[in-house]
């Protein structure tokens, strides 16, 4: 049964996932506190190795999911084989590396389901929590919210109404690898600050309580299916599925021929340059961070390149 998050949690998840301002938070869970952006403090270099140890551990626990890294466009069909109700969406992929964690992102386009979402381990072992956010109440006829902007003599506070209603409601599903695919349930729900609380509420219960992730072709097709369930069962009904191909050829893939990813050991596809030398990052999210750390990544890349050397 889904669960409410505490306002909280949702604030604090809401600013690490999508930029939403918080307070600070002292838990354990969410790594060490860093230094304010542009206020000048200094962060320890003691607090420094804790982050990067911990973005470490974090990459090894999501280092499966390296495949989905790239670009991807997709079609979404209510019923297989069927053109009927059928839409397009298209979705990047990247690492990131935020608030001293690592996390698998992905921002959607035309999507009629999902806007953005992460993936980060969970506190389980083997255990990984998406976080989604719906789409929001912009008009489009590609989101669950529908359009429903109210005039308002104040124009400042429709402009604030508007903005408010760009956020969808938040959704968390925990789930792990499961026999090649990647099953998620939906756990939590948390508000929204959109301004028709009937619509976002219909939202909410249109979302689907699993999603399922499966690449095949060899890593050339995503497949993701969305279900609904049926009543108060454990039983799951299908809403839809989107099938993705990746854009271009061999995006994002370890393993592949080519050059190396210095941050996760995937297929590099973009140059960086450090101290005269040319290296190699798989997607945007790696670049920034080579770029902010580079002689810690450099560090991590040594340590991993030994362990291969060493292991049988």
């Amino acid at each position: 049964m889904q669960r409410r998050i505490s306002l909280f949690v949702w604030a604090s998840a809401s600013a690490v996932l999508f930029g939403m301002p918080t307070l600070p938070s002292r838990s354990a869970e969410n790594g060490p506190a860093l230094a304010p952006g542009g206020s000048g403090a200094k962060v320890p270099e003691s607090a420094s190795a804790e982050v990067a140890a911990q973005v470490a551990q974090d990459q090894e626990a999501l280092s499966e999911l390296q495949p989905l890294i790239g670009g991807w466009k997709g079609v979404g069909q209510p019923r297989r084989g069927s053109a009927q109700g059928a839409w397009s969406e298209e979705a990047e992929w990247a690492w990131d590396f935020d608030q001293g964690r690592a996390a698998v992102a992905f921002t959607a386009t035309g999507s009629r389901y999902f806007a953005a979402g992460r993936i980060v381990p969970g506190t389980e072992p083997g255990e990984l929590v998406l976080y989604v956010r719906l789409p929001a109440a912009d008009g489009s006829e590609n989101n669950l919210l529908g359009n429903d902007a109210q005039s308002d003599p104040d124009e400042g506070a429709e402009e604030s109404s508007q903005a408010q209603g760009e956020q969808g409601p938040l959704v968390v599903y925990r789930g792990r690898s499961i026999e090649g695919r990647w099953e998620f349930t939906c756990d939590e729900v948390g508000p929204s600050t959109g301004h028709n609380p009937q619509k976002i509420a219909a939202a909410v219960a249109a979302a689907p309580a699993r999603v399922t992730l499966r690449l095949v072709a060899e890593g050339k097709r995503l497949v993701v299916l969305l279900e609904r369930r049926l009543g108060e069962s454990e039983q799951f009904a299908r809403l839809a599925e989107i099938g993705y191909t990746r854009k271009g050829s061999g995006f994002g893939q370890g393993g592949g021929a080519g050059p190396e990813c210095i941050v996760t050991g995937g297929l590099g596809t973009i140059a960086v340059e450090y101290k005269g030398k040319t290296y190699y990052v798989c997607c945007t999210g790696c670049r920034d961070y080579f770029v902010e750390h580079p002689e810690e990544v450099l560090a991590q890349y040594r340590q991993r390149i030994e362990r291969q050397s060493e292991s049988p």
